[in-house]
């Protein structure tokens, strides 16, 4: 079932990707559970009233996420629905993932790599995050519910259950060392 929200966005940028669609459709977007630290979700019914900044961003990207408060991450649905996360200070964006199923599989490499909140809270957040991968991507599902389920333990200053060279190591098995290093702009040069 396609919603009005749905149809309104991707009049404006273009088709979504299916499980941005899903999620959506599930209310997923509005349901402040699914927000964790490096990631509070912006309502689907708000994500065409953000203003990036106020040059304007180029074509096809779409505001879905605050990252820290200040930062957004976007999906670059002119580039195949690839995410960048967009600094409020800056003309470039950080590459993150070539998909929004990837965007939510490394922010919960990141978060079982540190720690920011009670482990019991980081481990259950986990948990109900691999269930947003379980149809589309079973394989990254399982891993984060095995991190999920390990052990935490002390990784000099902070906590967690795989290090930050770790993720690293699968960022650039799984979408490739551009993930890690480059940068794109994302504002109308004008």
């Amino acid at each position: 079932m396609v919603t009005k929200e749905i149809e309104n966005i991707e009049r404006s940028i273009g088709k979504l990707p299916k499980s941005y669609r899903d999620w959506i459709e599930q209310g997923i977007t509005k349901d402040s559970s699914y927000n964790m630290y490096l990631l509070e979700w912006i309502s689907s019914s708000n994500v065409l009233k953000i203003e990036i900044a106020p040059e304007g961003v180029l074509d096809g990207i779409l505001p879905i996420g605050v990252f820290h408060g200040v930062a957004f991450w976007c999906l670059d649905n002119k580039n195949n629905g690839r995410v960048i996360l967009c600094p409020h200070d800056d003309i470039v964006a950080d590459f993150y993932v070539p998909s929004v199923e990837g965007w939510i599989y490394r922010i919960c490499l990141q978060e079982a790599s540190n720690f920011c909140d009670e482990d019991e809270i980081v481990q259950k957040q986990l948990q109900l995050w691999a269930s947003l991968l379980e149809e589309s991507k079973p394989t990254w599902a399982e891993h984060i519910m095995l991190l999920a389920k390990s052990k935490v333990k002390n990784m000099g200053q902070h906590s967690g259950v795989i290090s930050d060279e770790e993720v690293e190591a699968i960022i650039a098995k799984e979408f490739g060392s551009e993930y890690l290093t480059e940068k794109v702009e994302f504002l109308n040069p004008d």
